[in-house]
């Protein structure tokens, strides 16, 4: 029992001392080279390391008008998910929009990650 209260104290104690990955979330106003009325609606560009930073592109498509894009992700194991949140405002417009987003990771392991990306809610 002694044995399973010191390593369940050691994992705690290790746990606090492993730093989460930071993640710098930014988005680009409309990609002219995305068509913006063909599918999906949202996908995956690419994904590298680049001086041990982690940088994944995705894209999503929103009407033009007043569109806010969040970004969060989640990891588990290999798997990590990109999910992101689009807001709008009352002034939606009709036409279409696709809008570049970059995920850069810092302090996060290399690793050869299972990227997916997702909306969150």
């Amino acid at each position: 029992m002694k044995t399973i209260a010191a390593l369940v104290i050691i994992l705690l104690l290790f746990a606090g001392c492993v730093s989460q990955p930071q993640l710098k979330f930014s988005t680009a106003p409309c990609d002219q080279n995305i068509d913006p009325y063909s599918k999906p609606a949202a996908g995956m560009l690419d994904q590298r390391w680049e001086d041990g930073t982690f940088v994944a592109e995705a894209f999503v498509k929103t009407y033009c008008g007043g569109a806010d894009i969040t970004g969060s992700y989640m990891l588990q194991g290999n798997d990590l998910v990109l999910k992101y949140r689009i807001t709008t405002g009352e002034a939606v417009t009709s036409c279409l929009c696709a809008h570049k987003l970059v995920y850069e990771f810092t302090d996060l392991q290399r690793n050869d990650y299972n990227v997916t990306l997702v909306p969150e809610g």
